[in-house]
């Protein structure tokens, strides 16, 4: 009688192993993973939101040049991915890890590296894609500057040439207005820099 108890044990053993086995398999890297919110492993546009603090205009418009828009309120946050800024273009706010190197750029450039030069001090200079060669080659010798970037928009730009620094933005008619010198010789590494000494024109992506 003891020999069969022992061996009816064993057998309950046996089993048991058995079906823990067979759960842990049903657990393994074959499994479907989970899937994220919302039901999908994309990032989309919808999923872009204005990530931080509100970016909002204020009543204020600095002194000494006509036009200039502020901002306040901008997140200076390195995010993953797309941010929906609620001003084109972007004043400031959260922004990629890397920034885009001050040049010129016949291209479009992703926005939020944009937001990360201009964190460094930077006038972003976009300009409408129909503008002549005689702007364009004014526009190239701005991005000999150290701290101006220069990119192209595209054509439903609201004004031919905006120049753009942390929190401060003015539309302009043509590379020919003055304010376009003024607004660079102000905020080209000014008072605005939020990164005082960072450099922008070296590192960074140099890409379009």
């Amino acid at each position: 009688m003891p020999a069969k108890s022992h061996s009816l044990r064993s057998i309950v053993v046996t089993l048991t192993l058995v079906s823990t086995a067979i759960a842990l398999t049903g657990c393994g890297s074959d499994a479907p993973a989970p899937s994220k919110p919302g039901g999908s492993d994309t990032t989309t546009a919808a999923s872009c939101g204005a990530v931080g603090d509100d970016v909002t205009a204020t009543s204020t418009q600095p002194a000494g040049i006509d036009g200039v828009v502020q901002y306040v309120g901008m997140s200076r946050n390195h995010v993953e991915g797309c941010v929906n800024y609620p001003q084109t273009p972007p004043v400031g706010g959260n922004h990629s890890s890397i920034w885009q190197g001050c040049n010129f750029y016949s291209g479009t450039i992703i926005k939020e590296q944009a937001v990360h030069s201009m964190e460094h001090g930077a006038v972003w200079i976009v300009y409408r894609s129909d503008i002549s060669e005689g702007d364009l080659n004014v526009l190239k010798a701005y991005s000999s500057n150290d701290k101006v970037l220069v990119s192209r928009w595209d054509s439903t730009l609201r004004a031919p040439v905006i120049a753009t620094a942390w929190g401060l933005q003015v539309d302009l008619t043509s590379t020919s207005d003055p304010r376009l010198d003024q607004f660079v010789q102000k905020y080209a590494d000014g008072p605005q820099n939020p990164e005082p000494g960072v450099p922008c024109r070296d590192g960074g992506s140099m890409q379009e």
